[in-house]
């Protein structure tokens, strides 16, 4: 019989027989990749991300109660701006002290 080559990442080749042959190929996966990046700067990266994410919280949270407040009321994203802005970065402070690595 000639020598076959097997596509990459192929581990086994398994023949169940019948009426019609069947070929099961077994393709080798799952297994753990190389981490990218520094060690010592995986703290640093997990900090800064929640940072951003407290960032895009209290801009959305802002936005949001906004054009809640303009629904409500004349001008109401102007007569509530002070209690929207202070309960909106209340909630990004929260997200905030997660980002402390303490």
């Amino acid at each position: 019989m000639s020598e076959m080559r097997m596509p990459k990442g192929v581990r086994k080749i398994t023949v169940v027989q019948g009426d019609s042959a069947t070929v099961v190929f077994d393709k080798a996966g799952g297994g753990k990749k190389k981490k990218k990046g520094t060690k010592g700067l995986k703290l640093a990266r997990k900090s800064l991300r929640r940072m951003a994410k407290a960032a895009q919280t209290v801009s959305t949270e802002l936005v949001d109660r906004m054009d809640r407040s303009d629904e409500k009321k004349k001008d109401g994203w102007v007569k509530d701006a002070p209690k929207n802005v202070f309960k909106a970065t209340k909630k990004g402070l929260k997200e905030m002290r997660k980002a402390l690595p303490i």
